[in-house]
Parts: C-alpha cells; sequence; structure tokens
C-alpha cells in the first residue's frame, strides 16, 4: 500500500507516477490489442460469411422468379379456362330443348347405325 501523497518526497511521487502511467499504457495497449482482434474475427466472418448469405438471396431470388412465372401461367390458364367455360355455356345455352332433343335423336342414330355396323361386320 502506497504511502499517503501528502507525505511523499518528490522522488517518491515521480516514480509513483510513472508507475501509474506504465500502467494506463498496459491497459490502453491491452484494450488496443482487443479491439484489433475483435475487428479481425469480425473481417474474417464477414469473408467468409457473406459471400454465403449473397449466394443465398440470388437463389432466393431465382426461386421467386420461378414462382412468379409460375403464378403468372396459372393466371393464363385460368383465363382461358374461363373463356373455355365462358364458350361452352354459350353453346349450351343456345341449344333450345328442341335443339337438344334433336341432337340426342341423332345421337341415338348414329348409336343405331353403329349396332347395325357391328352386326354386319363382327370383329373379334
Amino acid at each position: 500500500m502506497p504511502k499517503p501523497v501528502e507525505t511523499m518526497s518528490d522522488h517518491e511521487l515521480l516514480v509513483e507516477l510513472v508507475r501509474e502511467k506504465r500502467r494506463a499504457d498496459r491497459e490502453r495497449a491491452v484494450k488496443t490489442a482487443v479491439a484489433l482482434a475483435v475487428l479481425a474475427v469480425i473481417v474474417v466472418l464477414c469473408v467468409i460469411y457473406v459471400p454465403r448469405i449473397a449466394q443465398t438471396v440470388r437463389q432466393f431470388q431465382a426461386v421467386m422468379d420461378r414462382l412468379d412465372q409460375a403464378a403468372s401461367r396459372m393466371n393464363e390458364a385460368a383465363d382461358e379456362m374461363r373463356q373455355a367455360s365462358a364458350q361452352v355455356q354459350q353453346f349450351f345455352g343456345g341449344l333450345g330443348e328442341e335443339s337438344l332433343r334433336a341432337w340426342q335423336q341423332s345421337v341415338e342414330d348414329v348409336n343405331q347405325l353403329l349396332e347395325g355396323l357391328k352386326k354386319m361386320f363382327p370383329f373379334g
């Protein structure tokens, strides 16, 4: 334990000041070394991980682009299906009750014709 400052000689005060300066210099050097080590670790981690992160982001963007294209194609297909549905509805809406009976009769006539052909030309 050092003596009180009031009782120290000039030489003892000077020695104590030099000792305190050296201690402060060592502390500052240790803090600087630790800060540089942390900075070096951060730089190394950035060099290692930033390219990996960038690659992952690029892959994610590519996947999102493909999903966007697929969604666009699905929207186009849905529009085409809506148009086809409208055409079918228009076709069947245009067929009246009489037209449907005539169409049914035509189908039955074709079936009868095919049955007759089967009887005339038995296959297998």
